[in-house]
């Protein structure tokens, strides 16, 4: 059930029709260096370091929740992907009535490692993994005031990227 509220936000947001597409290029002699990011949304900006636990990092102060997911973000939403690694602040609520809680997690993050004033989630919503070289994979950030039903960008990011 957590699963799918968390899967419900999500689906949310895409469909807010609120996003501009931007691209980066990347080094392809180091599939291991950073992340080719190739769609970003919402007005926090991702990116993505180097390695299978790369430093996560975003623009616009803390937020209440990170997600890293495997695939696109079309096909977490079609059920046909886990998500790998889920934080939150702890006084966060994912069912019912959603409640992020405060801005407790600042950028950067390492990837897999729940830094202070986070609890990781991936337990109850999916199975932690490595990043693989060549895998595309999604990951999003929300600040506690990130309202899905409504279609202000500048509380959220999300960019799917290929490791």
């Amino acid at each position: 059930m957590r699963r799918k509220s968390l899967l419900l936000i999500l689906a949310l947001v895409l469909t807010a029709g609120v996003f501009s597409g931007c691209s980066t290029e990347d080094d392809d002699d180091n599939p291991l260096g950073p992340a080719t990011i190739s769609d970003q949304r919402g007005s926090l900006i991702i990116s993505v370091g180097s390695g299978s636990r790369p430093e996560i990092s975003w623009t616009g102060g803390g937020v209440a929740a990170l997600v890293v997911a495997k695939g696109n973000l079309q096909d977490i939403l079609a059920g046909m992907r886990e998500l790998i690694w889920a934080i939150s602040n702890p006084g966060a609520s994912w069912t019912g009535d959603i409640d992020l809680g405060q801005d407790t997690i600042f950028s950067p993050v390492t990837y897999g490692t729940s830094p202070g004033g986070a609890v990781d989630l991936t337990t109850v919503y999916g199975a932690y993994e490595d990043l693989q070289s060549g895998q595309r994979y999604s990951v999003a950030v929300f600040k506690e005031d990130w309202d899905y039903t409504e279609t202000d960008s500048s509380n959220y990011g999300i960019a799917t990227f290929t490791r």
